[in-house]
């Protein structure tokens, strides 16, 4: 069984990719959310069980390995959005370690080195785009940034899953 890599941007607009190192093809997938009327207010969640399903569907016939970006609340996010955003991470890593799969997590800053991508969502998107250039459409809408993290998150995780030479 070959392995694959796996790239989540735990957002509610974030995705998941799984990448083929010997294909160099991404697969992509929106993060399953759906709307739950919260005090009143219809308010959208990562829904838990159609994650499982999207990540046990690749795991059955992959080995799978991946990486999750860490971020923190944004400075102008309210306590109820930072609190939101978190509980999304927890059901990310949550379901992953359900569902066997290795992973690790890793800030924005670091991974986005590891591929020399510039500052900005359009950065993001365009090197998601050039690195992929059979699949750019995925990426060509401003609202794409979440699927370019996660593919280049996927990407990154093949990397630092590679044993390191010693010259």
């Amino acid at each position: 069984m070959r392995k694959r890599y796996v790239g989540i941007d735990p957002g509610l607009s974030g995705a998941i990719a799984l990448y083929d190192p010997e294909t160099q093809k991404i697969k992509v997938e929106d993060m399953p959310v759906a709307s739950h009327l919260i005090n009143g207010k219809n308010k959208n969640r990562v829904v838990a069980p159609l994650l499982g399903d999207i990540l046990r569907g690749w795991h059955l016939t992959h080995e799978l390995f991946a990486l999750v970006e860490l971020v923190g609340g944004a400075g102008k996010q309210s306590a109820v959005a930072s609190f939101t955003f978190g509980k999304t991470v927890g059901i990310c890593t949550g379901v992953l370690s359900g569902v066997g799969i290795p992973f690790q997590e890793m800030r924005p800053q670091e991974w986005q080195k590891m591929v020399r991508v510039g500052k900005g969502k359009d950065a993001v998107r365009a090197m998601a785009a050039q690195m992929f250039p059979a699949q750019a459409d995925l990426f060509k809408r401003k609202m794409d940034d979440g699927r370019a993290d996660a593919a280049l998150l996927a990407v990154v995780a093949y990397k630092t899953s590679q044993p390191t030479k010693i010259s």
